[in-house]
């Protein structure tokens, strides 16, 4: 697999407009300059981003918070479950 790596919302949506679409974005809630909240919310906007799976990781957010993502993963990840 071939991944990138964005360290803030607003840095995921240039490199998303720049690179060739993903078969999916994990996205954390806790970011600095655009929060995963804001991240989903400009998402959502995009017509040509929307269709992008995105599925939140996340320590602090709740199923409530993540309207936009395919789904929900709580950090830490319990992978032996």
């Amino acid at each position: 697999y071939h991944a990138e790596s964005a360290t803030n919302g607003k840095e995921a949506l240039e490199l998303l407009r720049k690179i060739e679409k993903p078969c999916l974005v994990l996205l954390d809630m806790m970011m600095p300059i655009m929060n995963g909240r804001e991240f989903l919310d400009k998402v959502m906007e995009d017509s040509f981003l929307a269709p992008i799976p995105i599925l939140v990781v996340s320590a602090i957010a709740d199923k409530t918070d993540t309207e936009g993502a395919v789904g929900f993963l709580r950090k830490p990840v319990d992978i032996d479950m």
